[in-house]
């Protein structure tokens, strides 16, 4: 191999090697990010899921209280109607 082709191929390596070195800082950046990104993306979903579950819970808690109005509904509606026999019996 001639000097000059020998001295070209030094200098295309030297060059390739900057360019990697470049490529992984940039990888490096980007992995940073993502992994931002990903701490991030867990602390939500674990806010998401809290905020599900307190929904939830008010949500069984709110059908509760629908439940017993109704009953107490029923239960009112009842001694009306036992009232307004009575009423009439009388």
């Amino acid at each position: 191999m001639s000097k000059e082709k020998l001295e070209g191929l030094v200098k295309r390596m030297e060059v390739t090697l900057v360019e990697m070195e470049q490529l992984k800082l940039h990888c490096g950046r980007q992995s940073e990010e993502l992994s931002q990104l990903v701490v991030e993306l867990r602390r939500e979903n674990q806010e998401l899921t809290e905020k599900y579950n307190q929904l939830a819970q008010d949500m069984k808690e709110a059908k509760e209280i629908i439940e017993q109005l109704q009953d107490t509904k029923y239960a009112f509606d009842a001694k009306e109607r036992q009232a307004q026999k009575l009423s009439r019996q009388l």
